[in-house]
């Protein structure tokens, strides 16, 4: 039987006879390998099932009859349980530990909430409807093809076809069960850790499986006694002598007594930054803020110079950085006070969940009621302008990534390094962290000389990130316009 194929003419279409045999020869020496490569794997796996005919698990292999069910997909059958009359039923005895467990179909139920066999069984049961559902979809897509010229196409979908239906047999046979089994076991291990870890809800039931559930619990309660001690609003380490007076709460962040002379130190360091930009005792009393020492070490599991932690409205201070041998105080309260002044302005204005990018990875990040900068990203001009006018923006990659310098750095330069990290992060240029180094810078240049909350004016004008003296000068009259703009909103004016 002769191919044909239209042939355009003048006036009308002549059908012509088509070579078939030379337009095969005609296909790209690429192609021509494809399907070479494709037929010494398929001959490959027949060797392979000669040696062992027992293996079911091969691509393109044409079992015997015996083994039919290969050729044949298995249709996925559910299987309703028999009801079990009123007057024949057992004793009722007490169910056992795993008829506690969640079960998929609930309303809400996740993964990491069901016990360990039904998200095996789940699991099997997906993977063969997925499987059938290939079948019978390259089935039909053949019917279509059946009178096409595309035989590429159709070799293509037979083969898929063909693996389709091998792996479905596959895993009705023990072996394949099996290894389908434990593969799915190892996934449901690591899910239920990484749900621990990140202190999603997991039933107790599901804890008391496996030891390695019990240990990631035991490390994420270790986590949270620490978070809590560092950063919670309200616990038994929070003195709340300075709250009628001064509008704030103290602690200390590794949850013992704290001391006169950190208590004087905090004291000191907001005084100097209501010198600069106002009194804001009323909005530090409204926001419930609480401001922790952390006696010369880093914030909890982290090496920041300090931080504002948003959902406990908690302020640490107090760093010390380690100088060959000498502790150096890294004067970061105005810096952390800017988050805190943005955050609670955002809170006013918006008075919802907002997300945000973290600028270094464009993630979306979830944030409790993040501040008002980085909503105004575009629309304020202050941060365009100060994010491309700060000072040898390079040096702060080349510090970061150090194999950029292309050489070994010095003992001297590493310390800088780590503590320039310490003080600007590596998101150095987020809107919420140009708006904080804006407080700080604006704050040394309103006393003129270094203080508890932040450093000399001159540290600003020479350090990467931030600004020099000519530059400052020109943003100084924004700066000062947007802290009093964020005041009044945080007033509720």
């Amino acid at each position: 039987m002769k191919n044909y194929r239209k042939q355009p003419s003048s006036s009308y279409y002549q059908y012509k006879p088509v070579n078939v045999v030379a337009i095969q020869a005609s296909r790209s020496r690429r192609a021509r390998n494809l399907d070479s490569n494709l037929k010494a794997k398929l001959a490959k796996s027949e060797e392979e099932w000669a040696k062992n005919p027992n293996r079911l698990d091969l691509k393109g292999v044409d079992y015997p009859e015996s083994k039919s069910e290969v050729s044949q997909a298995p249709m996925i059958v559910l299987v309703q349980p028999e009801i079990i009359k009123t007057h024949s039923m057992p004793e009722v005895k007490s169910e056992p530990s795993f008829t506690r467990f969640k079960k998929f179909g609930e309303a809400g139920v996740q993964s990491f909430q069901v016990s360990e066999q039904n998200y095996v069984d789940r699991r099997l049961e997906k993977e063969k409807a997925r499987l059938a559902d290939n079948i019978k979809w390259y089935g039909e897509e053949l019917d279509k093809l059946k009178d096409s010229r595309q035989q590429k196409k159709k070799d293509q979908f037979l083969v898929f076809t063909e693996l389709s239906k091998r792996t479905l047999a596959t895993l009705d046979t023990p072996e394949g069960k099996a290894s389908f089994e434990h593969g799915s076991k190892n996934n449901y291990i690591e899910l239920v850790k990484q749900a621990i870890k990140h202190g999603e809800p997991v039933p107790d039931e599901v804890v008391e499986q496996c030891p390695e559930f019990q240990v990631a619990k035991n490390s994420r309660q270790r986590y949270e006694k620490g978070l809590h001690t560092s950063f919670a609003n309200k616990s038994v380490a929070v003195n709340a002598v300075m709250f009628l007076e001064k509008g704030y709460k103290v602690k200390r962040q590794d949850g013992k007594q704290i001391l006169p002379n950190q208590i004087e130190e905090i004291d000191r360091g907001t005084e100097e930054i209501q010198d600069a930009v106002g009194p804001t005792k009323d909005i530090m009393q409204k926001s419930d803020l609480t401001i922790a020492h952390t006696s010369g070490t880093y914030p909890f599991l982290g090496k920041a110079s300090g931080i504002y932690h948003p959902a406990e409205n908690t302020i640490t201070t107090g760093v010390e950085t380690n100088f060959f041998g000498k502790k150096i105080p890294m004067r970061s309260l105005a810096h952390e006070w800017g988050h805190w002044l943005d955050h609670v302005a955002g809170k006013e204005a918006r008075n919802g969940y907002e997300y945000y990018t973290n600028g270094r990875t464009s993630r979306k990040i979830k944030s409790y009621k993040e501040g008002l900068s980085n909503t105004e990203k575009y629309s304020n001009p202050l941060f365009s302008k100060a994010e491309y006018s700060m000072n040898n923006d390079r040096a702060i990659r080349l510090l970061q990534r150090p194999s950029l310098l292309g050489r070994e750095m010095t003992k001297e330069e590493r310390a800088e390094a780590v503590a320039l990290i310490a003080r600007i992060g590596s998101y150095y240029r987020d809107p919420r962290e140009i708006w904080a180094r804006l407080v700080e810078q604006y704050v040394a240049e309103h006393h003129g000389k270094e203080t508890i909350a932040s450093e000399k004016p001159e540290y600003y004008h020479t350090h990467p990130a931030y600004w020099n003296e000519s530059t400052f000068t020109e943003l100084k009259p924004m700066v000062k316009a947007e802290i009093e703009r964020r005041i009044s909103i945080a007033r509720g004016l």
